[in-house]
């Protein structure tokens, strides 16, 4: 919190919208964290955008993924995700809007998995995640400790 509220980062400032330096990152398993990447994407922002994929798939069952996903959380597990945003490639963005649903009170695990394999050093992250009770939970605690280099903004919680 100290981060964000240090650098003044809010998902109204105008600098977000700025395409060339925004990356949208989002981790999707209902489909409804994707439709909202790519509804922003398409309204707002027209920028690079990039889907968190696990190689290890996930129950196609409500309750089963839920358990599972408890299960990662508990275990503090980072699942294995099938590719990243190299250095190089990365260094082109000033910003992340992250977008993720919430399973057991905070982001899923192959988020940080994500945060964790890139260099977050002076990168403003834009959490915005989706979740029938509308709330972050623990997400923005769990991000600033998987990034701690970068300036993570107030967040965002959509019905979702």
């Amino acid at each position: 919190m100290i981060a964000a509220v240090q650098a003044g980062l809010r998902l109204t400032d105008r600098s977000i919208y700025m395409a060339s330096d925004t990356l949208i990152v989002y981790y999707s398993w209902s489909g409804n964290s994707e439709k909202l990447a790519k509804n922003l994407n398409e309204a707002i922002f027209s920028s690079d955008i990039f889907k968190i994929r696990t190689k290890r798939k996930y129950s196609t069952s409500f309750f089963v993924a839920a358990f599972q996903a408890g299960r990662e959380k508990r275990k503090k597990t980072r699942p294995e995700i099938i590719e990243t945003v190299s250095g190089k490639k990365l260094s082109k963005y000033e910003r992340i809007i992250l977008i993720y649903p919430i399973w057991d009170g905070s982001c899923p695990m192959a988020v940080l998995t994500f945060l964790e394999s890139i260099k977050t050093e002076g990168l403003d992250i834009f959490p915005i995640s989706t979740s029938s009770s509308v709330t972050l939970g623990s997400s923005l605690r769990d991000i600033r400790g998987s990034a701690p280099e970068a300036n993570i903004a107030e967040g965002l919680a959509v019905p979702g």
